[in-house]
């Protein structure tokens, strides 16, 4: 009985250990990425349609020419053959300063 408690609780602690770490920049850009329809195709840290954020920010993390502001027109203008074959719509009811921030934060450039 108390061997299973134990384990109950250590998997409370460690599914909600993330949460304790996520900064109120996270929450922010989660909801501009919700109210911009970005997660209807992309999560955080699992593919869904499109990369996830955690795979972008990793396939560019060496890339020294990829800056928030190339990675900001992509999102804007959409594009493809980067992630295979399906093309990223064009995002025009996200602003060039919207654009900015997600790529910032996608990036890491932006915590």
């Amino acid at each position: 009985m108390m061997i299973r408690l134990f384990f109950r609780l250590a998997f409370l602690f460690f599914c909600c250990l993330p949460l304790a770490y996520a900064t109120d920049n996270d929450a922010e850009m989660l909801k501009l990425f919700k109210n911009k329809i970005c997660l209807g195709c992309h999560q955080v840290d699992a593919k869904r349609v499109g990369p996830s954020f955690n795979m972008v920010r990793e396939k560019y993390q060496q890339d020294s020419e990829m800056t928030a502001d190339i990675l900001a027109t992509r999102i804007r203008s959409g594009g493809s053959g980067v992630w295979g074959a399906l093309r990223m719509p064009p995002q025009p009811k996200v602003s060039q300063e919207e654009a900015f921030l997600m790529a910032q934060w996608i990036l890491g450039k932006g915590e």
